[in-house]
């Protein structure tokens, strides 16, 4: 059975230049709190082709816990750890991460994202 974890880390505030990424500078705690109405948990909505990848994955692997992740609209994730922190100035990000038990489970995981068939 896949482990499937959600990971939320402090990030850096962007720094200016040509060279910035945006896409790193993670969002601001402060924009989350207000969506959250001032709660240390957030329902992020995974992105449509992340939770195609999940479903097609859990398919593959035959995972029922990782099959009603890939159906849920949205995930809890929790916060608390940063209650302590500024939210002014504190940037998250947020990832998934997926972890197989097996060897065999990662080939067919990587074989359903490409769209392949496995022997």
């Amino acid at each position: 059975m896949a482990r499937f974890e959600i990971v939320v880390e402090e990030v850096e505030p962007p720094t200016d230049g040509p060279q910035a990424d945006p896409t790193s500078s993670g969002i601001p705690l402060s924009s989350i709190l207000e969506r959250t109405g001032g709660k240390y948990i957030w329902h992020v909505e995974p992105p449509q082709h992340l939770r195609e990848n999940w479903r097609r994955t859990s398919v593959a692997i035959g995972d029922s816990n990782l099959a009603d992740v890939a159906r849920s609209a949205t995930i809890p994730v929790s916060l608390e750890h940063l209650s302590a922190r500024d939210p002014a100035t504190t940037r998250v990000r947020v990832r998934f991460e997926i972890t197989y038990a097996t060897a065999d489970e990662a080939r067919a995981a990587t074989a359903a994202r490409a769209n392949l068939q496995l022997p």
